[in-house]
């Protein structure tokens, strides 16, 4: 066995990986649109939960903007933490199949070399940034939309 670039491969080679690696992107799409997606939710419960504090601050001076700057900024925090924690775990994956000692009767001299470079971090970190844009600012836009009256008058003097 032997470990080639994917552009030194032939070109009916690379025809016949084309369906898997699509197949592959596929899924990981998928995945980061439902892990959007619960993202999405929670923030929308958050942003439920939070209706008073932010009516107060509204009704005490904050415009509209600042609220949904606010919302987005935490929401890309979220996002930038969730792509450097997969970051770390890909490294210490990487890492772990490195140092499998498999039997060369199975894959004769194959090693497994995974650096992590600057192009998956980057990568990694402006997926992470898109996905904080795409699916919070809906969150941030209603964050800063509810009038502060209503906010107030609907919940009262509940604590």
């Amino acid at each position: 066995f032997t470990a080639v670039p994917a552009a030194a491969l032939s070109e009916s080679d690379a025809e016949g990986l084309r369906p898997l690696l699509q197949a592959v992107f596929a899924f990981t799409l998928l995945l980061f649109l439902a892990t959007c997606a619960n993202l999405t939710g929670i923030f929308q419960s958050r942003l439920a939960s939070r209706t008073r504090e932010l009516a107060i601050r509204q009704s005490l001076g904050a415009g509209r903007w600042r609220l949904a700057f606010e919302w987005m900024i935490e929401c890309t925090l979220v996002a930038l933490l969730g792509g450097l924690a997969a970051l770390g775990i890909g490294v210490i994956g990487a890492r772990v199949l490195m140092g499998m000692d498999v039997p060369a009767e199975l894959v004769g001299t194959l090693r497994f070399d995974a650096a992590i470079g600057w192009r998956v971090v980057a990568f990694t970190v402006g997926l992470s940034l898109v996905g904080a844009v795409l699916f919070g600012a809906g969150t941030a836009w209603r964050a800063g939309r509810r009038a502060p009256v209503s906010a107030l008058k609907d919940e009262g003097g509940a604590q």
